[in-house]
């Protein structure tokens, strides 16, 4: 076993203070009117006002049925240097990500545009979070920035009396999937044909171990799996496309695709983080490609000619371990975290990197996890 311990200890510190709501204020806004970067918000089970997060903090939902209310969506537009935090939160009135880097940890969105928008200057990383829209023409995602997901749900919203929303949609910058899955809006009468589960209009895809799905139609034209409308291959890797099922099915996938590249995947963390407990990395791949896994305070993207996708661990990474892939194509990283107090609340950022047969960088998703 290796344990994270001490470079975790000479690279942490603690949270400056903790605010609750309720208790000390009645809404999140409020309390984000006085927290400072670094600090953490405890929310309690309630409907809350949408907000707006303008600093690096903290928030973490203390139970299951911590919402946002229909209305605004929740806005987070992060200095440099600082990255924003939702733990266990359902964003009802969706969430944009317009500048900066936000990390949302076993999260639901929904919203009247895209349950989750990233913008040109954001990048946004999830981890267990479902962005399921359901009226209108609502995306389950629109992606301008920089994405990055493991074992996450994105849905499109049902084609009815105007055209539905695509599972996923890329217009510029990158998504990177693990472990993900993708479903496009079904159609409920003729008049509008189901959509995609992922639509490029520009930009680049990376999935790994994902399930992609066109929106299902017994009346009209069926979604296709994968859409792409660049040049630029998506690159895939054990990953199951198909179109939609109606009159006439949708095609598995349309653009250029290529399924057997030699993309790293990841296993999620389970249960996520939590002191005085054990738990491992499980990267996936080529077998016998050598891999290094690495952990970090913050996730925001890297670019370096030599990487084939998008590293995100900037300069607090640790090396945690490193190995070899398996005959089954599978390794595994142990992680074991202090039974410390000052631990909880600590945001811990995990990518694994691994050098291919073409001497390229391959990289994982990162997988963010908050130690409870």
């Amino acid at each position: 076993m290796r344990w994270l311990l001490l470079p975790f200890l000479s690279a942490v510190a603690p949270a400056q203070t903790v605010w609750t709501v309720p208790g000390m204020f009645r809404q999140i806004h409020q309390a984000l009117a006085v927290a400072q970067p670094g600090d953490v918000i405890e929310v309690a089970n309630g409907n809350y006002q949408p907000f707006a997060v303008t600093q690096g903090v903290t928030i973490r939902g203390t139970g299951t049925a911590v919402s946002v209310a229909l209305g605004s969506p929740v806005t987070f537009d992060v200095p440099a240097g600082q990255q924003a935090y939702a733990f266990q939160i359902q964003l009802y009135s969706g969430a944009q990500v317009l500048r900066g880097s936000a990390a949302f940890e076993r999260c639901r969105f929904d919203g009247p545009t895209a349950a989750l928008e990233v913008d040109t200057a954001g990048q946004a990383v999830l981890v267990q979070s479902f962005a399921t829209a359901s009226l209108g023409r609502q995306h389950g995602a629109l992606v301008r920035g920089h994405l990055a997901a493991v074992n996450s749900t994105f849905d499109g919203s049902l084609s009815w009396v105007a055209q539905g929303g695509h599972g996923l949609v890329v217009d510029g910058g990158s998504v990177q999937l693990a472990q993900c899955r993708l479903r496009g809006g079904g159609a409920v009468l003729p008049a509008h044909p189901a959509s995609d589960g992922l639509l490029v209009l520009a930009g680049h895809a990376w999935l790994s171990d994902c399930d992609v799905q066109g929106g299902t139609s017994q009346v009209s034209a069926s979604g296709v799996g994968v859409h792409n409308q660049t040049t630029t291959p998506v690159l895939a890797t054990r990953t199951n496309v198909s179109g939609g099922s109606g009159t006439p099915p949708g095609s598995a996938v349309l653009g250029p695709y290529s399924g057997t590249a030699p993309l790293l995947g990841i296993w999620p963390l389970g249960n996520g983080l939590a002191r005085g407990t054990n738990a491992a990395l499980g990267p996936r791949g080529p077998v016998g490609m050598p891999v290094f896994a690495y952990f970090g305070l913050r996730a925001e993207v890297v670019s370096h000619p030599a990487l084939a996708a998008p590293a995100w661990l900037d300069s607090t990474l640790h090396l945690l371990d490193a190995g070899v892939l398996d005959a089954t194509g599978n390794a595994l990283f142990p992680i074991a975290i202090p039974n410390l107090p000052w631990v909880r609340d600590v945001r811990l950022f995990f990518q694994v990197y691994g050098v291919d047969v073409q001497g390229q960088v391959q990289a994982t998703p990162p997988i963010a996890s908050l130690v409870q």
